[in-house]
């Protein structure tokens, strides 16, 4: 992990300043939107990109699979339990001749219409840069999920 990662990974509103990764979210669901902004901030700062494409991944689907503040906090725990698992076993990156990483082959599935705004913005050098752009992945998510039909959400969840 690099050392400005390490640094970034610990960062709060305190460090951050008046706006941090995550903050928007503080605004729509107090605890559960704290935590939603902890876990952007964790996935950004995880030293491996295909890592960070799985988390993610694994958050969009929790994210819409669910309602509320208590899908927030389920999704952020399923989240965390991969984070815990450490197995990323499923994601490959896709490399150039030069070894960059320019996609994954993600064996679980795909982000859908997230796909490409997932993987810019966890391919992104900086941690800081990538929190923020994983934010306004999620907040396109939030939105999305918001404007879910009931029989949207029960489809979602038996697939």
């Amino acid at each position: 992990m690099v050392k400005s990662d390490l640094g970034f990974l610990q960062l709060t509103h305190r460090t951050w300043g008046p706006t941090w990764p995550g903050m928007l979210f503080t605004q729509a669901g107090g605890a559960a939107g704290l935590r939603l902004g902890e876990t952007l901030r964790t996935i950004a700062a995880h030293p491996l990109p295909e890592a960070r494409y799985f988390l993610t991944f694994v958050l969009i689907e929790a994210l819409l699979a669910s309602h509320g503040d208590v899908g927030v906090h389920s999704a952020v725990d399923r989240v965390w339990n991969c984070v815990v698992s450490d197995n990323y076993f499923e994601i490959e990156p896709i490399r150039l001749s030069d070894g960059r990483i320019i996609s994954f082959d993600n064996a679980a599935g795909d982000s859908g219409d997230w796909e490409a705004p997932v993987i810019t913005a966890v391919l992104r050098a900086d941690a800081g840069q990538r929190a923020t752009a994983l934010e306004e992945v999620v907040e396109d998510v939030m939105a999305h999920r918001h404007n879910m039909t009931l029989a949207d959400r029960i489809k979602l969840a038996e697939s």
